[in-house]
């Protein structure tokens, strides 16, 4: 993984909630997973990001978003790193 740093306007943010039901190279099948997708306004030109995350891991980072928006403590420019960093 990369530790470019992305920075810009959060244009869109989305998420989808799967569960794994098979797999032959991982043992914890039936669990939830999400693939958030962000949208970023990087010079003018989006730029689309997509991360798979646990179900834990984003009910973390949505408890974080609801704390900062709470707190009126919001960025015209969002860093992302290493979550979303080039693969």
């Amino acid at each position: 993984m990369s530790d470019n740093i992305i920075t810009g306007k959060l244009i869109n943010m989305g998420w989808t909630l799967g569960m794994t039901t098979s797999s032959n190279h991982c043992r914890s099948v039936n669990k939830p997973f999400v693939i958030l997708t962000l949208t970023i306004d990087q010079d003018d030109y989006p730029i689309r990001k997509t991360v798979e995350l646990e179900l834990e891991q984003f009910l973390q980072l949505s408890k974080q978003l609801k704390n900062a928006h709470n707190s009126e403590f919001l960025y015209d420019k969002i860093k992302i790193f290493p979550l979303l960093a080039n693969k």
